[in-house]
């Protein structure tokens, strides 16, 4: 079954930490499987804003690795 929603998940979660972190993002090229937990989707976009600028940095020196 995680084979079957993969790639959906996957676009899915990349719109979603986008939009969440106000950063475009390139790729998702892995997810951590979570278990569901009362954590909501608004206490997970808060996380993430969070780490908003670390996550800001992490992304700008992939893409900056990627266009050697």
């Amino acid at each position: 079954m995680a084979q079957a929603i993969g790639v959906p998940m996957m676009q899915a979660t990349q719109t979603f930490i986008a939009q969440a972190i106000e950063v475009p993002i390139v790729q998702v090229t892995e997810i951590s499987t979570v278990e569901a937990t009362e954590i909501s989707i608004i206490q997970a976009t808060e996380l993430l804003r969070q780490f908003k600028y670390c996550l800001k940095f992490k992304i700008q020196i992939k893409i900056q690795l990627q266009g050697l």
